[in-house]
């Protein structure tokens, strides 16, 4: 008996030849699927983000007008206050400081910065090192007046649209801003980076304690952070500690200067036009979002009554200190 196979075999290679298109087919699908899929998904993570970098901004641009709303109605008096308001689904709380809390990069002593180093523990020669580079990188000790920053955009960057003020600049991966030639004077204590002796790690400790917007050598002891303090020639850290007490408690303020030990040239109660702003954005369904926005208040009858100098994220707020 003869078989015959050849008409089957051909049946059974057609057959797996269907078979092979199919799977090629459905695996050509998947990736479609699957690149469909992803670009999808990065869609909806880039509105997701963009969502999440609108609200911030406005939560910024309100933080900023809760507090100059506080700035201007609380009076001459005011020198730090504590504001919140809730806003559909979010908390805006605002820190309100004046900067004579701070030690103004364009116009302390040598002796005031010497003593900021040193509160790093540095050595006496480093820290005075130090503290002569920053006054000659202002000009000398003619500098220790300088003339009033003129507050420029084309200093401080560009004005985004959506915010319409300065761009933020903080200490992560931006630049410090270029200085021009002829012009001694600090626009950020960013720029400390730029002076000679000063790594970044460095400008990132004491940045807490530095202000462009103070506007005189003289510190409020009233407001001051505890490393300002110990900063100002005169006052030990059992001064200090001293002062401290008396502030928190019932004791006067002529009593409590007495204790800190300084002299009283290097201490002023007078507000200061520049402040610093500590906004907490707190969402229902998100953490808290953190920011500073330090601001020049301008004169009353200006269609603005502010400036805003310069703006510390979120990104940038972990070195930031609290007190």
């Amino acid at each position: 008996m003869i078989m015959r196979y050849g008409p089957a075999n051909r049946n059974v290679n057609r057959t797996g030849s269907a078979l092979l298109v199919v799977l090629i087919m459905i695996g050509v699908i998947a990736l479609l699927a699957a690149a469909v899929a992803r670009s999808v998904s990065g869609a909806a993570l880039e509105l997701s983000v963009a969502h999440v970098t609108s609200e911030a901004e406005s939560d910024l641009r309100a933080g900023i007008e809760l507090g100059v709303a506080a700035i201007l109605n609380l009076g001459d008096e005011m020198r730090s206050a504590d504001i919140a308001v809730d806003l559909g689904d979010r908390r805006i709380a605002v820190r309100v400081t004046n900067e004579r809390a701070r030690i103004d990069l364009n116009n302390a002593k040598a002796d005031v910065l010497t003593g900021l180093f040193k509160t790093l523990e540095l050595d006496d020669n480093e820290a005075a090192s130090l503290a002569g580079n920053v006054i000659n990188w202002r000009g000398g000790d003619a500098s220790q007046k300088p003339a009033t920053p003129q507050l420029d955009h084309q200093y401080l960057g560009a004005s985004p649209p959506s915010l319409g003020f300065d761009t933020p600049v903080g200490l992560g991966t931006k630049e410090a801003p270029k200085q021009t030639p002829g012009l001694r004077f600090f626009f950020h204590p960013i720029q400390l980076v730029s002076v000679p002796g000063f790594s970044k790690p460095l400008v990132e400790r004491i940045f807490p304690f530095l202000t462009i917007a103070n506007g005189s050598y003289k510190i409020n002891p009233f407001i001051a952070a505890p490393d300002v303090l110990k900063a100002l020639p005169g006052a030990s850290p059992a001064n200090v500690d001293a002062f401290l007490d008396a502030r928190s408690g019932n004791v006067s303020r002529e009593t409590a200067i007495l204790l800190l030990g300084v002299d009283k040239d290097l201490l002023s109660e007078d507000a200061a036009n520049g402040w610093r702003l500590q906004i907490t954005s707190t969402p229902q369904d998100r953490r808290p979002h953190h920011s500073e926005a330090v601001i020049a208040t301008l004169d009353s009858d200006r269609k603005q009554p502010y400036r805003v100098l310069y703006v510390i994220d979120d990104a940038d707020h972990a070195h930031q200190a609290s007190y």
